[in-house]
């Protein structure tokens, strides 16, 4: 199967890198101004806010009218955000800033719906994890990037360099960028109409569900792992590297996951993701030196990685096509859910029993709560051929 690669592959490859620079090293520069865990925590829930508001109302603007001028308005906030965090210097006033990325955090949900309505659908698995490779392989960079250009030049330098790495996806964005060919899709109802169909998808609600577990498994490692690494003794380089072979791990499942979900199923590879993130937040919980830090990390990143393809491509198989915008912003919701209200339930956490405990809460948290969600999705299965779990 041959898979032509795109002008949404570059841009979401370069705001990987942008966000993964700024990300990795945004916790450490908010404790350097003197953030408690709880305010680093609010850091992210802030932006996790933002975007369960965008992420509805952009995919249903992308259904009706595309996905360039969406793409352009989010580079332009994650091109804005490192800007604005290098000449700050009081971590609350960060966490009003950061709002800017829960904007840019939705660039990776409009490739999503770039791909589902470019996608046939027996192709679709494959070519979200190509959309997923492409976006992990720039965020493998990322950490790597920000953490040794933080380490040697400074926190202000690093955010420089993504901004501008931000700036040039933008430029790729407005002048590259073509929507693509389809048959004009009706309006389909008012967006609160979508939504609440949506919301009343049983199938939708529960990965919505495990979206929000999985959101909380990747901003555990990218809030509290550069804090955690750092209370026992890693640089802000071994750090960044740490993240940066979690990224390139999570990318290079991406593309074996969509075409492992045809045979194996969804369901099973998303269980394996769930299991694989409570364990790594588990041993994270006791972790003492590089190599089992570096281990763990990887292992939560594998499981997000699959989870990442898989996920989008049971939303572009579950809803209609006219749909598919606000059914990845319905996800979105959920994602934010995971980035707000339970990021700022473990920075309360992390405040009163330390960091420690907060990551055997995490990883009970993440078993349970993940694992539920699948079990409504086996039940909801269609049967007999029960699509969602296997081959169609």
């Amino acid at each position: 199967m041959k898979i032509a690669f795109s002008p949404a592959h570059s841009i979401v490859f370069l705001a990987g890198a942008a966000y993964g620079s700024i990300i990795s090293i945004l916790p450490l520069y908010a404790q350097a101004l003197g953030a408690s865990f709880f305010i680093v925590s609010s850091i992210t829930a802030s932006s996790g806010f933002v975007r369960m508001i965008a992420g509805p109302y952009f995919g249903h603007i992308s259904d009706r009218f595309g996905t360039k001028r969406i793409f352009a308005l989010v580079l332009v906030c994650l091109t804005a955000a490192p800007l604005l965090f290098a000449v700050t210097s009081n971590p609350i006033v960060i966490a009003f800033e950061s709002s800017l990325l829960g904007v840019s955090l939705t660039v990776y949900m409009v490739a999503a719906i770039y791909v589902a309505h470019t996608s046939k659908p027996e192709t679709i698995d494959v070519e979200m994890g190509v959309n997923m490779m492409s976006q992990g392989a720039g965020f493998a960079i990322g950490p790597v990037l920000g953490g040794n250009v933080a380490q040697a030049l400074g926190f202000q330098s690093a955010y420089l360099i993504a901004s501008s790495i931000s700036g040039i996806a933008l430029l790729v964005a407005i002048f590259r960028l073509q929507e693509p060919k389809r048959e004009p899709r009706p309006a389909n109802g008012h967006l609160l109409i979508k939504l609440r169909r949506g919301f009343m998808d049983r199938r939708v609600l529960a990965i919505g569900i495990l979206a929000a577990i999985m959101s909380f498994t990747f901003n555990v490692s990218y809030t509290f792992f550069p804090l955690r690494g750092k209370s026992i003794g890693l640089t802000e380089s071994e750090i960044g590297t740490i993240l940066g072979v979690r990224g390139v791990a999570s990318t290079l499942v991406r593309v074996p996951a969509g075409r492992l979900s045809l045979g194996l199923g969804r369901l099973r590879l998303l269980a394996l993701c769930v299991v694989s993130a409570a364990i790594a937040d588990g041993i994270l919980s006791f972790a003492v030196g590089f190599a089992v830090a570096l281990t763990a990390v990887t292992l939560e990143g594998v499981g997000y990685g699959i989870y990442l393809t898989v996920s989008r491509a049971l939303i572009g198989a579950s809803v209609s096509q006219s749909d598919v915008g606000v059914g990845m912003g319905i996800l979105e919701v959920f994602t934010g859910i995971g980035q707000t209200v339970l990021i700022l339930a473990l920075g309360v956490v992390s405040e009163s029993f330390g960091l420690g405990f907060a990551y055997v809460v995490a990883s009970a948290t993440i078993l349970l709560g993940g694992l539920a969600p699948l079990v409504a999705l086996e039940w909801l299965a269609p049967r007999p051929n029960r699509s969602l779990c296997g081959a169609e």
